[in-house]
């Protein structure tokens, strides 16, 4: 993911990108963005965009699909 970021920024006049996910890749864009220096994600990232992220969310999701807990 960095070297797309990197290379999209580069690609457009080192315009910063806006970085976007939905659903579960929300959390890999997160622990990604949280690995990066903050030097690095001024330079790269203009901002992020979390579409139906299951932060806080995801313990029903998971309850539904392994038992079946409908409620």
């Amino acid at each position: 993911m960095k070297a797309l970021v990197e290379e999209t920024f580069h690609q457009n006049n080192n315009t910063r990108v806006m970085m976007m996910a939905h659903s579960m890749g929300n959390l890999y864009t997160i622990i990604f963005l949280r690995r990066m220096s903050p030097a690095w994600r001024k330079k790269f990232v203009r901002g992020y965009i979390a579409i139906a992220a299951p932060i806080g969310g995801a313990v029903k999701s998971l309850l539904t699909t392994t038992a079946g807990d409908f409620i």
